[in-house]
């Protein structure tokens, strides 16, 4: 929200002139980033989001590197429609991409990581985020130190 107050009729409640106080104290303040997969969630990000983060196939059927692709390109395209339906800019919205729903293992080494980012870069993400690996965590593995590898190269 950017105002003070809002005003809000939906299916299952209505607000008129609520208060936010004291509101985002932080100037300016945090941007917002929503999740999105489906339809209806990529038409939300659309609307309020200055970021919008996927992890690919919400139904989890496309986990290939190629199907997880596919599936993020068509989330995308139809994120840049709805954009361009409210008059925005689809520039000014980052995109960001959650590693963890593909089969593809970017935290093997440093050439997988940079190969990885390298093709969502491609495809037109801004940031990638994935989960710290740990010894006990049976997707996230790796050894540790990878992130300050990676950390090292991409900087």
């Amino acid at each position: 929200m950017r105002g003070s107050l809002t005003d809000h009729a939906g299916d299952w409640y209505e607000i008129n002139e609520a208060r936010v106080v004291p509101g985002c104290v932080q100037q300016p303040r945090l941007p917002l980033a929503a999740g999105a997969g489906g339809p209806r969630a990529l038409r939300l990000a659309a609307t309020y989001g200055e970021g919008w983060i996927t992890y690919g196939d919400t139904a989890h059927q496309h986990v290939s590197a190629a199907g997880t692709a596919a599936v993020v390109r068509r989330q995308m395209a139809r994120l840049d429609e709805h954009l361009a339906a409210f008059g925005r800019d689809p520039s000014t919205v980052d995109r960001i991409y959650l590693i963890g729903n593909t089969e593809a293992r970017p935290l093997q080494s440093v050439e997988a990581f940079v190969d990885f980012a390298e093709r969502y870069r491609e495809i037109g993400f801004t940031d990638l985020v994935y989960n710290h690996p740990r010894a006990d965590d049976p997707v996230w593995n790796e050894p540790q130190a990878i992130v300050e590898e990676i950390t090292a190269r991409m900087l």
